[in-house]
């Protein structure tokens, strides 16, 4: 099914919102002996790299999204790549979910939980793989 460019574009935006949204709630929770600890951490505080990654993925979809009728020859390289990019922010994402940072946050004892964050974004960069992927009817052969 071929989505139009139009619906595509304010998807990818939709994305974008949904990465940085994702990014400044909270992430983790922390515990001291089964106690929750007020003060949980946001994807900006609690990602070294990746939430630097995330944003500029989010970035290139707000770029990609005004794009829709230029070159098509052009236009599949550049979802290849905004694909390929959202296909590791997907993988990266997922670890962070399985595996929170460093078992203990600055400040805290231990991780107890993932909180809602990580889902949101997670979401985002899925729609980002979704959408990015270049048309079925323009072959990639030069």
């Amino acid at each position: 099914m071929r989505i139009p460019d139009v619906l595509r574009a304010r998807l990818l935006l939709l994305a974008a919102a949904a990465i940085l949204g994702g990014l400044s709630l909270h992430w983790y929770t922390a515990s001291v002996a089964d106690i929750e600890v007020p003060g949980a951490r946001t994807g900006w505080e609690a990602l070294g790299v990746l939430d630097v990654y995330l944003l500029l993925l989010a970035l290139a979809c707000i770029a990609f999204a005004p794009l829709r009728s230029r070159a098509p020859r052009q236009l599949d390289a550049l979802r290849l790549g905004l694909t390929a990019a959202g296909t590791l922010g997907v993988a990266a994402v997922v670890y962070r979910i399985v595996s929170p940072p460093g078992g203990a946050l600055p400040g805290f004892v231990a991780v107890s939980s993932v909180s809602v964050g990580p889902f949101v974004t997670l979401a985002g960069v899925v729609l980002v793989v979704a959408l990015a992927r270049p048309s079925e009817d323009m072959p990639l052969r030069a």
